[in-house]
């Protein structure tokens, strides 16, 4: 029987993609997700093709539009690029039933990325810009990144969406 497929930050798995050549490995992902489910590693901004390392990237608020750009080089601006990856994803990964993102990622953070103005400061927390483009596009898409993991009551309600959303797409 075909396991159900979730999307996962790579660096949750153990994936050196990192900004700074380091990973992120959850053991809760790795131990208990990945034995229920096939999961399925997504860096955005390796994908894009930035390497590892690379340059940090901030998410930056202008009134009401958001941009992913370089802490040190703001013209370094990903933000159509991570748009267009996540359109991509949407479109071609649609047996996903499933996603766990990375918490404070101005890509994949889902509620507490640190959000900045364009003089560095910080504004606010926010969701990052793939994360948030993914969500639009499969707006009923099960989300959770690994901080809220951790709550063994919100793992569990995870693992039931993933579980009825799976069985929403047999249909």
């Amino acid at each position: 029987m075909k396991q159900i497929a979730i999307g996962v930050s790579s660096c949750l798995l153990g994936h050196r993609v990192r900004y700074d050549g380091r990973d992120k490995r959850n053991s809760i992902v790795e131990n208990e997700l990945c034995s229920r489910f096939q999961c399925i590693p997504l860096c955005p901004e390796y994908a894009i093709g930035l390497g590892v390392p690379r340059a940090p990237v901030q998410l930056i608020q202008d009134g009401e539009n958001f941009a992913v750009v370089g802490v040190a080089d703001c013209s370094m601006d990903i933000t159509t690029s991570l748009r267009g990856y996540a359109d991509f994803v949407g479109n071609t990964l649609i047996d996903l039933c499933g996603y766990i993102f990375k918490s404070r990622s101005p890509t994949c953070g889902l509620t507490d990325t640190p959000v900045f103005d364009h003089h560095g400061k910080e504004v606010g927390k926010g969701r990052g810009e793939y994360a948030a483009r993914l969500i639009r596009h499969c707006a009923a898409l099960p989300a959770i990144d690994e901080i809220q993991l951790a709550d063994p009551n919100l793992r569990q309600e995870f693992i039931l969406q993933v579980e009825t959303y799976s069985m929403s797409l047999k249909r």
